[in-house]
């Protein structure tokens, strides 16, 4: 293809070349002829390389179509062969699958008779199985009994370890305390023969005095503090103040907050009355917790036990442990400088009327006996008010001590309510004239105050923070029950004196009315001041018939009857006059007063005497 352009060419230049001869000879026409037939050759020429380019192209797409053709031809001879293999081999295994589907039809009707086999057995398991989960389910049934009666009979066990672990450690804690040495306090045991020997058989000798067991409560407070001083000289100058309250209230609490973190004493603490015995608490240096038996001597006490000494710790021991261990000492830290603070955690003033606790009150008011101060808790969680029987008891025991209201668990309520409370117990307070330093809402949990009204707890506990001479307390107190029985005796006497002459004034108006015969006058005129002496003088007026013979003898008018009647009146008179006087002992009781009077004087001088030796 690459020759026919050059060929033409050459055509092209031989034409014209020939063309000048051609001419010249005269054959112009078919030079012309010629050159446009060489021209139309041309065309066709390029036409033709045209098309034979593209039928060229197409030449070479179909060579390239042959060969891919080739290639897929190849490719599916391979197939096909590949095929004719796998047709082979699935023709033998098609031979091979209709053999084992024919053992498998053979099979199947094996299966098929031992299917039937198998659902009769089915039916027959089916009903054993039925009576397989009856049974299961009737020994379920026992199983969980049984472990219901396991799970009883551990938590009884647990108990009765447990109960033989505390068993065990009560029984070591009493050995401790029946067993410890008596220590040679010689100030307490001279005031306790003074208490025990002369002061009780001095109250055993008198009757005139009604308020005998408050006195007896205050010179055993009196003996307790004299005891726990002579131990413990840390005490001596400490200002007591009693926290007390209703069971419950949250006293324990409240005393635990003022607890450094790093102390490891825990007062006992539960919505139960939890304060068995009464527990003198003071800052120091590191935890030290003492009991003090009731015979003497003292025994340490570890804080894991002592965190254990609520009521039903007590309640397990059968009996009421503070007649063998009656108060308990504390030493630990506090989180604020209340270095001349000593606070006491009493129990409950109005426990149960039954069991243990019956005595927590009379324990109370012992304590309270003791106190330079008192604050009076109040649980907020409860109605939140001062109750009636706080009031009263207020008003019986605590007449002059300072007094501070703290109504704990105040983070039980809003702000609001708390304020609203403080206020209704301030204008309860100052309504029935009970004076006060300061109300604080507090929170034990929270170890903070919330709200105060007229001083904060901090601030109370601040102005009780001094030192105080506890010999002088004790000294005033002694004296104060020697006061009050000095005071009813003189009362006493006042009254017979004053009975004495009323009795003598009636008896001259008798005489003078001419009531008795000559024997009776004179018999008055005689034992007139015996009068003094008998132990029935407040009788004297009602004697019987006496209204009667006066009227009788301010009646002039009356019949000889009437005089009879009066005589006999009069010699009945004389008859019970004369037995009365009959009765006297020889020593009148004026005297026994003034002997009563002078003996009251030497014991309390003995009480002050010791109390004012060298401690």
């Amino acid at each position: 293809m690459s020759l026919t352009p050059h060929f033409v060419e050459r055509a092209r230049s031989s034409l014209e070349r020939l063309s000048c001869w051609w001419r010249c000879w005269g054959r112009s026409t078919d030079v012309n002829v010629l050159s446009q037939l060489i021209l139309e050759a041309e065309s066709n020429l390029v036409q033709s390389i045209k098309e034979f380019g593209v039928i060229q192209g197409k030449l070479e797409a179909l060579n390239h179509d042959f060969l891919k053709l080739n290639h897929e031809r190849d490719a599916l001879q391979k197939s096909f062969e590949t095929l004719q293999i796998s047709h082979t081999d699935l023709k033998q295994e098609h031979v091979a699958q209709s053999q084992v589907l024919n053992e498998e039809r053979v099979a199947s009707q094996i299966v098929q008779v031992n299917l039937k086999k198998l659902s009769q057995e089915f039916i027959i398991l089916t009903e054993l199985k039925d009576e397989i989960q009856q049974s299961f389910d009737r020994l379920y049934i026992s199983h969980t009994d049984l472990k219901q009666e396991h799970e009883a009979q551990s938590l009884v066990l647990q108990n009765e370890r447990a109960g033989f672990i505390v068993m065990q450690t009560s029984h070591i804690f009493l050995k401790d305390i029946l067993s410890a040495q008596d220590d040679y306090l010689p100030k307490h045991q001279n005031f306790q023969r003074l208490f025990y020997d002369d002061f009780m058989a001095f109250a055993n000798s008198e009757n005139f005095f009604d308020r005998e067991a408050d006195a007896v409560l205050q010179l055993q407070a009196v003996s307790d503090e004299v005891r726990l001083l002579s131990r413990f000289p840390v005490f001596r100058e400490k200002t007591i103040v009693a926290i007390a309250g209703g069971f419950s209230s949250g006293k324990s609490s409240l005393l635990t907050s003022f607890f450094d973190d790093k102390s490891l004493v825990r007062l006992p603490i539960g919505i139960e009355p939890v304060t068995a015995i009464p527990t003198y608490i003071v800052s120091g240096e590191r935890s030290v917790i003492t009991g003090f038996a009731a015979h003497g001597g003292t025994v340490a006490i570890s804080s894991e036990l002592y965190a254990k000494m609520g009521h039903k710790f007590v309640e397990s021991l059968g009996f009421d442990l503070r007649r063998i261990l009656p108060f308990v000492a504390l030493e630990t830290q506090w989180t604020d400088q209340l270095d001349h603070l000593c606070f006491i955690d009493t129990p409950g003033y109005n426990p149960p009327s039954i069991g243990i606790t019956a005595s927590d009150s009379t324990a109370t008011v012992e304590a309270l006996q003791q106190a330079d101060a008192v604050l009076w808790v109040i649980a907020l969680d409860a109605n939140g008010e001062i109750s009636h029987s706080d009031i009263e008891y207020l008003t019986a025991h605590l007449p002059l001590t300072p007094l501070g209201i703290v109504i704990n668990k105040a983070d039980l309520r809003p702000l609001t309510q708390v304020m609203e409370v403080m206020k209704q117990i301030g204008d309860t307070l100052d309504t029935l004239g009970i004076e006060y330093i300061g109300i604080s809402a507090y929170s034990s949990v929270e170890k903070r105050e919330l709200a105060f009204e007229k001083a904060s707890l901090q601030e109370m506990l601040q102005i009780w923070n001094v030192p105080s001479l506890r010999k002088d307390r004790l000294i005033a107190d002694v004296k104060q029950v020697f006061d009050s029985y000095r005071d009813a005796f003189l009362h006493e006497i006042e009254h017979r004196k004053g009975l004495a002459t009323i009795v003598k004034d009636q008896l001259l108006d008798l005489h003078e009315l001419g009531i008795f015969d000559e024997e009776i006058q004179e018999s008055n005129a005689d034992d007139t001041n015996k009068y003094e002496t008998s132990e029935s003088i407040e009788n004297v007026n009602p004697i019987p018939t006496l209204g009667s013979l006066l009227k009788d003898k301010l009646d002039t008018k009356s019949p000889i009857e009437i005089k009879e009647k009066r005589s006999v009146r009069a010699q009945k008179v004389r008859q019970d006059l004369s037995q009365r006087l009959n009765d006297m002992n020889g020593r009148t009781d004026l005297l026994i007063l003034n002997e009563l009077l002078d003996t009251a004087t030497h014991i309390e001088e003995a009480m002050t005497e010791v109390l004012n030796d060298e401690w």
